[in-house]
């Protein structure tokens, strides 16, 4: 999932520094339904006070520290599948993907992430992890 959208950052250092300062809360996620996002399918999760807590800090932090990101709003979902075209496929993948709707999700950790979409596959990397509590 991702919580802050970076886009190209050249020295990671301000951004580590600012996830350094903002404590990583527990909690758990649960999905709440499937959704299109263009032809990306997504699974959307549950209003999560705390989760949303944290990022709108993480956010403060990181403008403190002067980074860029995008603004848009939060909306916590995980990507399932791209370039999806699926006719009716909301109303057909929900039996399918019922299962996902009954798992609770605790989070343990958050990354900064590089990710290289060179080569046709996307390939990410861990450049800073951060446990809860830490």
């Amino acid at each position: 999932m991702t919580l802050v959208f970076l886009g190209n950052t050249e020295d990671p250092a301000p951004v580590i520094a600012a996830m350094k300062r903002v404590p990583l809360p527990r909690t758990e996620l649960r999905f709440d339904r499937l959704t299109f996002f263009g032809d990306v399918l997504a699974a959307l999760f549950k209003e999560n006070r705390t989760l949303e807590q944290y990022v709108q800090a993480l956010r403060k932090a990181l403008d403190d520290a002067e980074t860029g990101y995008d603004r848009k709003a939060f909306r916590p979902h995980i990507t399932l599948c791209r370039k999806t075209a699926f006719p009716s496929a909301e109303r057909n993948l929900f039996p399918v993907a019922r299962p996902l709707f009954h798992i609770r999700l605790r989070v343990k950790e958050v990354c900064l992430m590089a990710s290289d979409l060179s080569g046709g596959t996307p390939r990410y990397t861990v450049i800073y992890s951060k446990n809860c509590g830490a």
